[in-house]
């Protein structure tokens, strides 16, 4: 595979998206730290977040890391399915998004 990403169980006080609060997802979800695509700015992350946040079955939480203006996007979701599957479709539906506009 040409990406990599880290995979976690995220638990704890973590910042998830108010649709998942409401929905009671925010146990367990997987983190996936997408390193291999580089750095974005904040703004690019936000964007990111208010596209995809919340959206499709996997509800997918979008957040960053942000270290002296260098984000690394994090992914989290619930949705149980090989870490393959998971950050295929987030790629999916990322392009598919793009190719919307």
């Amino acid at each position: 595979m040409w990406f990599q990403a880290y995979v976690r169980v995220a638990k704890g006080n973590l910042p998830i998206s108010n649709d998942l609060k409401r929905k009671g997802r925010q146990k367990n979800m997987k983190e996936y730290i997408f390193t291999e695509l580089g750095y974005f700015t904040e703004k690019e992350c936000e964007n990111i977040k208010n596209a995809l946040d919340g959206k499709t079955y996997m509800h997918f939480s979008i957040t960053w890391s942000n270290w002296a203006g260098n984000c690394t996007l994090i992914v989290r979701t619930d949705y149980e399915d090989t870490e393959e599957n998971i950050k295929r479709f987030f790629f999916h539906v990322a392009l598919s998004e793009l190719a919307r506009k």
